[in-house]
């Protein structure tokens, strides 16, 4: 058998060596660098399903505002009289403000108008489209102060106050009984809102402005006024 000088031997053996080290170190780096870009692919993965589950959560609660109702109220028990002698018919019916479970909201009001179309004027408080996407619970939605009602007999002026001047309306203390800082200001400076460009945008404010919609009441019927939080306000039966 032939036999190989000891140097030779050692000489091949380091030289076998060196390369099984070389192919091993290959192996380790592919199969490091194929776990390090799974382990990325995975985190991407995992940010990306969090950033789509905090959108569908965005989704989901600006479309639950943009369904919900804040403002709500019933007129009914209407009854016309025509006084002897006079031309103008009187209208005389209940109000009564209710929550999103039609429960009242306080008393039944009873009021009576010289005429028979109802005026509801009121002022909507519109918050910048990011607010409902965050769910803010106060600025995710329109907001709505009933100021007085009036007929078309009856100047607006000389109409029947609802809601406190400055003060949070009632619906609104069902989430927080005592008015914050920030509601009792946009009350109290509502045309400072509707024509003060820099002030809205100070208060997140997209738009404020009055609005004064109108029902010719009949017997026998009952309206409801709803306020959607896109800021419609409008006559239902």
């Amino acid at each position: 058998m032939l036999r190989l000088p000891k140097n030779l031997t050692s000489t091949i053996y380091a030289v076998v060596l060196l390369i099984l080290t070389a192919i091993g170190w290959q192996i380790f780096t592919y199969l490091d660098q194929s776990y390090g870009a799974t382990q990325k692919q995975l985190k991407e993965a995992q940010e990306k399903i969090s950033q789509l589950e905090i959108l569908n959560q965005k989704l989901e609660t600006a479309n639950l505002l943009l369904k919900r109702t804040r403002r709500l109220a019933v007129i009914s028990d209407i009854v016309k009289t025509k006084p002897e002698g006079s031309d103008v018919v009187k209208t005389s019916f209940s109000f009564t403000e209710i929550d999103m479970a039609d429960n009242p909201l306080g008393e039944k009001r009873m009021f009576t108008i010289d005429g028979e179309k109802l005026y509801i004027d009121a002022y909507i408080i519109k918050f910048e489209d990011d607010y409902i996407e965050q769910g803010d619970p106060l600025k995710g939605t329109a907001l709505c102060m009933f100021d007085k009602l009036f007929s078309e007999k009856i100047k607006p002026e000389d109409g029947f106050r609802i809601d406190p001047v400055g003060e949070t309306p009632k619906p609104y203390k069902l989430d927080s009984p005592d008015s914050s800082e920030f509601e009792k200001e946009l009350w109290g400076n509502f045309w400072k809102l509707a024509q003060d460009p820099k002030y809205a945008q100070k208060m997140g404010v997209r738009a404020a402005h009055g609005t004064a919609p109108s029902m010719l009441l009949q017997e026998g019927l009952t309206y409801k006024l709803e306020m959607r939080n896109t800021g419609e306000l409008t006559f239902l039966q």
